[in-house]
């Protein structure tokens, strides 16, 4: 995939990185374990670009077996009610007086 890595430069700041890849195919398994344009080194140095040079393999693992969002079954009935109830009849109530402005013009 096409990569293209953009650095701004300015006196007194750190400088601003920005990586595009043309494809998200870039951080594919099996792409990354492809040998014929040592594809693992070559995102490695991409990372370590936005470090200055820095060393990449400082990165942390987050531990995600035992995450979970704890919501009071009364916020989660107002959830529940605000996104199958109130939000599909608002965007109807809208379309719907958008169409009868349209119409009358």
């Amino acid at each position: 995939p096409a990569v293209v890595l953009s650095t701004l430069s300015r006196p007194g700041t750190n400088p601003s990185r920005v990586l595009v890849s043309a494809s998200s195919a870039l951080m594919d398994d099996a792409i990354l374990k492809g040998d014929a344009f040592l594809n693992r080194r070559l995102l490695v140095h991409l990372f370590s670009g936005f470090g200055g040079g820095a060393d990449v393999s400082n990165f942390t693992g987050k531990d995600l077996n035992d995450t979970r969002v704890h919501i009071p079954s009364a916020a989660a009935t107002t959830l529940g009610i605000m996104l199958a109830v109130v939000l599909p009849l608002a965007l109807f109530g809208a379309g719907a007086l958008v169409f009868l402005r349209r119409r009358r013009l």
